[in-house]
């Protein structure tokens, strides 16, 4: 959806409003536009944060649907989104419902216990929302999703392993995955093997620390990417005001991953 969608600016901060205090729900709907709600499924009471739908995923998919552009029926499917540590998967089920083909990853622990089950629960009903969205009365392909394992320490040791997931993509999405100094080098690397110069890649966190915050974009930097923080301005952030998206672009010159 682009950012001159119709949908009620006023209608999606009710919907947040409504909505701020979520984590103690094993299930509850979640309200992507005022027509289009999806069941997210989370289990909070585990070891594996990635089993919790977190701030930041909130307002990185709520960016996706004003930001990315919504592909028409003779483009669905045709450009690719892949979201790194998916956790509950609400990210890419945003970037599904707007025609991406999206890779869904995270450690097969969390896609057992949450993705595999909120991708295959949500199919219908984003089909439904895309059907009448389009108005013109022609069968709708359901969205196209692809849940999988990936380990970026497993990636990174041995990045032979990343031609099966055939990069590049034109989307690369995560939330809440920068929490740990010594996981940020290894996330960065699996971005970069995974991306182009024309890749669009978006990091949403929750500013809680200003070292491991700090670190993730010197790193970037390192690493070969420009780094820009989205303006708060454009951000919903009902839910949460310490929530940044960062957006990075591979450079085209040379620089230390192979």
């Amino acid at each position: 959806m682009s950012s001159d969608d119709s949908e009620s600016d006023h209608s999606m901060s009710d919907m947040e409003d409504s909505e701020l205090e979520i984590k103690h729900l094993p299930v509850f709907e979640f309200p992507l536009t005022p027509t289009l709600s999806l069941t997210m499924t989370q289990q909070n009471n585990t070891q594996n944060h990635g089993t919790t739908v977190w701030d930041s995923s909130r307002v990185l998919a709520y960016y996706l649907m004003d930001s990315a552009k919504r592909l028409v029926k003779e483009d669905f499917g045709t450009k690719s989104c892949i979201e790194l540590g998916s956790g509950c998967g609400l990210g890419g089920l945003a970037m599904a419902a707007c025609g991406y083909d999206v890779v869904l990853t995270d450690l097969q622990e969390v896609i057992d216990r949450v993705l595999g089950e909120n991708v295959k629960c949500n199919q219908w009903s984003i089909r439904q929302w895309m059907a009448e969205a389009a108005m013109s009365g022609e069968t709708i392909q359901d969205p196209k999703t692809r849940v999988t394992a990936l380990d970026w320490v497993d990636i990174y040791h041995h990045p032979e392993r990343m031609d099966a997931f055939h990069p590049p993509y034109n989307y690369i999405i995560a939330a809440d995955c920068i929490y740990s100094m010594d996981l940020i080098e290894i996330f960065l690397t699996c971005i970069y093997r995974l991306s182009s110069h024309l890749s669009i890649i978006l990091i949403s966190l929750e500013h809680r620390d200003d070292l491991v915050v700090n670190h993730f974009v010197s790193e970037a930097k390192r690493l070969g990417f420009e780094v820009k923080m989205i303006p708060k301005k454009l951000l919903r952030l009902a839910v949460n005001e310490d929530v940044e998206i960062y957006k990075l672009k591979k450079k085209r010159i040379k620089t230390l991953i192979k």
